[in-house]
C-alpha cells in the first residue's frame, strides 16, 4: 500500500530521490513509484498524441533504456487491465524480481518519460519559432503535469 509520506516524497521529487533517501520500505516504495510512473507515461503519450504502449519502446529506441519491458508491463496492467497498484506489484514480484531492483526500475522510468516528453514538447508548436525550447523548461512543464495527473489519480 502505498503511505501519504511516500506520496508526499514523489510530488516533492518525481524523480525519486527523495523517496530512496527516506528509506521507504522498497516495496511500498514500488507502489508509489508506480502510481506516478503511471501518470508519467500517461502525460508522456498525451503530448506525444500516441498510446501510452509507445512510450517505452520509444524511450528504448531513442535513448537506449533497459529494462523498458518491465516498466511498459507495469504501465500497462495498470492502465489497459485496470489493476491497483498494489496488485500490479504484487503480481510483479511474484516472478522473483527483487523490489529494490524494481524500485530502481520504476524510478528509471521516470526519466525514460521525461526523454520521450522532450522530444515532442522540445519545440513550441504555437509559434513559428523553431528554437528548441530550454531543457529546464521542458523539465519544469513535464513535473508539473505529472504532479498534477498523479493528484487526479489518487
Amino acid at each position: 500500500m502505498s503511505s501519504d509520506r511516500a506520496e508526499a516524497l514523489m510530488a516533492e521529487d518525481p524523480f525519486g530521490a527523495a523517496l530512496l533517501a527516506a528509506h521507504i520500505p522498497p516495496g511500498e516504495a514500488c507502489v508509489t513509484a508506480t502510481r506516478w510512473l503511471t501518470a508519467a507515461a500517461y502525460v508522456t503519450s498525451d503530448v506525444a498524441g500516441a498510446g501510452t504502449d509507445r512510450v517505452f519502446p520509444e524511450a528504448a529506441d531513442e535513448f537506449q533504456v533497459p529494462n523498458w519491458e518491465l516498466m511498459e508491463a507495469v504501465v500497462n496492467r495498470v492502465l489497459d487491465d485496470e489493476i491497483a497498484p498494489p496488485d500490479a506489484i504484487a503480481e510483479i514480484l511474484e516472478t522473483g524480481i527483487d523490489e529494490t531492483d524494481l524500485l530502481d526500475i520504476l524510478l528509471a522510468g521516470m526519466d525514460a518519460c521525461l526523454q520521450v516528453y522532450g522530444i515532442y514538447a522540445s519545440f513550441d508548436d504555437e509559434s513559428d519559432d523553431t528554437e528548441e525550447r530550454p531543457e529546464h523548461e521542458v523539465t519544469a512543464e513535464f513535473v508539473t503535469k505529472v504532479r498534477a495527473e498523479a493528484a487526479s489519480r489518487h
